[in-house]
């Protein structure tokens, strides 16, 4: 056999791509299985071992100095408009003196008072809650209100007392708020809310007040007694045609005999002959000093030219301004950067040449 016959011992130029190529892949795996287990190496080994560590390392919540011996009570069946008191005992567990500094309320129907102030240790202190449950048209409803003591040198409330108990009104309604539904502006409308008397009083509602007599009035007839023994008075609301074109949301006043006081909610709709869109304006949270706008376009429901006669705000922070668009008004809306921080809430009241309502936006935000 000739030299020429014999098989080459080099290797083939394509064997020896493969190879590298090979080569290359194991080498990247490699890599990529090394970085791998480094970071799961650093990683905690189970789901808790952080959680765990973090509470191992947390300081210890400080123990309240005073401890009542009932931190709960319950007066039980409460008339409302009365008067009911309740002393709780709170003991001074540590080996200091412990001093109160202020005793807070959940309610203004409730106060809390403390004494001795000042406290020694392993001796008491009383703390005295007043309980004034108001009157509700709901009728019996249960109530519950808190008293937080506070002590000097310590940041929460050392000690939270409650008191509750199922209050009785001799006046009740169902419903017990006036739903008006969806008025067209302009119409003259009443609603009549009927009130029930307990028997086994002789209480009655004297007087009836609106918080918006301009365009809502309130009205209350003499008590009644129906065939069945039911003492009643009807509750008359009567709505203007003056009112606001946009949302109601207003509050009648009773007076009862004995001179206590009801609310009775109204709410409703009032449709005119053009809407707000949108109806209501949220600044949000915003800093003080940001006068950025928001607007509101007005829209005619029958198509006609809209032609504004006044804007106004009845908050000097909020300031309004109208330039005119076609057949629709633009209404700008920002706030004064004079504005102080807290809760702003404003009313933008807009009055259209020719017609005789008012349509209201109501305007929300937070300043920081």
């Amino acid at each position: 056999m000739s030299a020429t016959d014999m098989p080459s011992q080099q290797p083939s130029r394509l064997s020896f791509a493969g190879a590298s190529r090979v080569g290359a892949f194991g080498c990247a795996a490699m890599i990529v299985g090394l970085t791998a287990a480094v970071l799961w190496a650093r990683l905690p080994q189970t789901p808790h071992a952080a959680v765990q560590l973090e509470y191992a390392n947390a300081p210890a919540r400080a123990q309240s100095p005073l401890t009542p011996a009932s931190a709960r009570f319950d007066f039980g069946a409460v008339p409302a408009g009365t008067i009911v008191r309740h002393s709780f005992l709170l003991r001074n567990t540590t080996p200091e003196p412990v001093e109160i500094t202020y005793v807070a309320v959940s309610c203004t129907c409730t106060r809390a008072s403390a004494t001795p102030m000042s406290i020694p240790p392993g001796k008491s202190t009383k703390v005295s809650v007043e309980y004034f449950p108001p009157f509700d048209l709901r009728g019996t409803y249960h109530d519950a209100k808190e008293a937080f003591v506070y002590v000097k040198g310590y940041p929460r409330p050392a000690a939270a007392l409650e008191v509750a108990g199922s209050v009785l009104c001799p006046i009740t309604a169902q419903p017990d708020r006036l739903f008006l539904g969806r008025v067209t502006a302009g119409s003259p409308v009443k609603r009549k809310l009927t009130l029930y008397l307990d028997k086994a009083s002789h209480l009655s509602v004297t007087s009836a007040r609106s918080t918006t007599p301009e365009y809502l009035t309130a009205s209350v007839s003499v008590p009644t007694t129906s065939k069945h023994g039911f003492r009643t008075q009807t509750l008359v609301a009567g709505l203007s045609p003056r009112c606001p074109v946009g949302e109601l949301n207003a509050q009648i006043k009773l007076r009862t005999s004995d001179g206590h006081a009801l609310t009775v909610a109204v709410f409703g709709i009032i449709d005119g002959p053009f809407e707000a869109d949108p109806d209501v304006l949220y600044f949000g949270q915003v800093q003080r000093g940001d006068n950025r706008p928001l607007e509101f376009r007005l829209r005619s429901r029958s198509g006609r030219i809209i032609r504004v006669r006044s804007v106004r705000s009845d908050n000097p922070d909020v300031l309004v301004s109208y330039p005119p668009d076609g057949r629709r008004e633009v209404v700008s809306v920002r706030l004064a950067k004079s504005a102080p921080p807290g809760e702003l809430h404003a009313k933008v009241t807009v009055v259209l040449a020719g017609s005789a309502s008012a349509l209201v936006v109501p305007v929300f935000a937070y300043i920081e």
